[in-house]
């Protein structure tokens, strides 16, 4: 009993553990306090499918890195290799053991021994878990369809007498082809069971990519607050009191607003033709000097009766009144000021004078 509880001490050491449900209060029906809604149902640092499947990767694909060496072994020991399928299915049998291990131990690393922390946040992204799971998804289906391929088809497979090989090397070699062929299947069958556990990794991430939710739990992984959307309805305002400073002034709403004049066909002034090259004949305005006399604006009126030609403002003669440049009308005043200065000057009155009797003044 004492060496089984070294063991389950060791890997307890290692493995990632349940940790303790928090205590959820009962004022929230998501279990958090305010507006959060973390869910506490698995606090976990990986989730437990996962881990089974990163072990089944790892195991699949370490028998069948096996097998692989022993068929380039054999080739190796008769000098007819390895050939370059069994290194390229080598690579790629301790790439993916290595990557599988890679992504379970970052994340125990940083539960147990807060390590690698970088990784373990780069690792709870769903992108991030779609790149790696891709990888497995990409090579060891190809590596197993070839190989599988070249298992069934090679000529010393099906008759070891056929082998190009069988004649220089004897009946030693022709002998140890059944085995090698044998080998060689076992190694593709356990490539396709490697594939089938990168599948169903790929689809739990998928699966929890659309709830929502990633594989890696913890508090790299705790859930975010929702976006913000916009409510439905407007908010309700309140009764103002009359006076008061604090409370809103009352906007209606564009909804509510009537359409703008111009925007209504029968308006006079929503025209149609408002650029047409001809304006509209003028208004007559109330100013009896005429000072607003101008255009009408485009469609109020009938059809035009004159060219869109502005005539130059008429200079006044030297006897007539003035006109303004501006405003285009005669200046009332300009005829008082014209008589005021033709009239001639009437002459100063004499200061008066006083005489005294003696002859003094």
């Amino acid at each position: 009993m004492a060496l089984l509880d070294h063991i389950t001490e060791a890997v307890n050491r290692f493995l990632p553990q349940k940790r303790e449900k928090i205590p959820q209060p009962l004022n929230t029906a998501t279990g958090g306090i305010g507006h959060g809604f973390s869910n506490h149902k698995e606090d976990m640092i990986i989730s437990k499918p996962q881990i089974v499947f990163h072990a089944l990767q790892i195991f699949f694909t370490f028998l069948a890195m096996c097998c692989f060496a022993a068929v380039a072994g054999f080739q190796g020991k008769w000098n007819v290799g390895p050939s370059g399928l069994s290194d390229f299915v080598l690579f790629v049998t301790v790439l993916n053991i290595l990557l599988s291990v890679f992504l379970v131990t970052i994340p125990v690393l940083y539960d147990k021994y807060d390590k690698a922390i970088r990784l373990a946040r780069a690792l709870r992204e769903d992108r991030v878990q779609f790149i790696l799971t891709g990888v497995g998804i990409a090579t060891i289906p190809l590596v197993a369809l070839i190989t599988i391929i070249s298992a069934f088809t090679q000529a010393g497979c099906k008759n070891p007498k056929n082998d190009p090989h069988a004649k220089e090397l004897g009946d030693d070699f022709t002998n140890g082809l059944p085995g090698w062929c044998r080998t060689k299947k076992a190694g593709s069958i356990f490539l396709w069971l490697a594939a089938a556990a990168y599948i169903a990794a790929f689809g739990y991430v998928f699966y929890n990519w659309r709830r929502g939710r990633s594989v890696y739990g913890g508090n790299l992984n705790a859930a975010r607050d929702p976006p913000f959307t916009h409510p439905e309805e407007p908010s309700q305002d309140f009764d103002e009191e009359e006076g008061d400073p604090y409370s809103r002034s009352a906007h209606p709403r564009v909804s509510d607003q009537p359409p703008r004049i111009g925007d209504d066909l029968s308006s006079p002034f929503g025209d149609e033709n408002r650029y047409s090259g001809y304006s509209a004949p003028g208004r007559q305005s109330m100013d009896p000097y005429g000072a607003f006399n101008d255009d009408a604006p485009t469609g109020y009126g009938g059809a035009p009766t004159r060219p869109n030609v502005v005539p130059p403002p008429a200079i006044p003669g030297p006897a007539s009144p003035g006109i303004s440049r501006t405003m285009q009308y005669a200046d009332p005043y300009a005829a008082v000021r014209g008589r005021l200065a033709q009239a001639s000057p009437a002459p100063q009155p004499q200061p008066p004078t006083y005489e005294y009797p003696g002859g003094f003044r």
